[in-house]
């Protein structure tokens, strides 16, 4: 890796780890909704869908990022992932601007998927049978490029980012009592 992909990788895995915190915070912010308005419930309530837009814009800029800056061939499931993220930011947009309920439906079901592939692409990984196994050309599923913090790798960094958009889009929609 070259000083500038090394010290980006090192910043998103910094992020990662933050945004696995959000996570919990946002969960812990359903769980205890009862026990006061909190200005985080505020924030979800109005604006869950462009913050679920910002988390996958910038998805999507790490995985470009990662492919065409970094050299790193994506893999079979990696690109699976894609197609579930890259159409988010879209789809997201639509939902923030319009105000479309539906839509952010529609999203929370795109980034479930993803989150479930790439979750099964960090169980490849982490030396896991593979159920699936993937093809035999391209870059084989269970390659590991890098690992951050003892355990930040390109699948978690995916599965980090469909769970915040998961947990944002699922905490907005409570807090507004749907």
């Amino acid at each position: 890796m070259t000083p500038f992909v090394e010290l980006t990788t090192l910043a998103l895995a910094a992020l990662t780890i933050g945004a696995e915190v959000g996570i919990i915070v946002i969960g812990l912010s359903v769980i205890f909704r009862k026990r006061g308005e909190w200005a985080l419930h505020r924030m979800l309530r109005v604006h869950a869908p462009a913050a679920a837009f910002f988390i996958s814009l910038f998805a999507v800029l790490a995985s470009l990022f990662y492919s065409e800056v970094a050299g790193f061939a994506p893999c079979s499931l990696c690109l699976v992932q894609r197609l579930f993220m890259f159409p988010l930011p879209f789809i997201l947009l639509y939902a923030w601007l319009k105000g479309s309920r539906r839509t952010e439906g529609i999203a929370l079901l795109f980034a479930l998927c993803g989150s479930a592939v790439a979750a099964y692409n960090w169980f490849i990984q982490v030396g896991g049978n593979a159920f699936i196994p993937c093809p035999t050309s391209g870059e084989s599923c269970a390659k590991i490029f890098f690992i951050m913090f003892g355990y930040v790798t390109i699948p978690v960094m995916s599965v980090t980012a469909f769970a915040l958009i998961v947990a944002t889009l699922a905490a907005g929609a409570i807090h507004r009592g749907k």
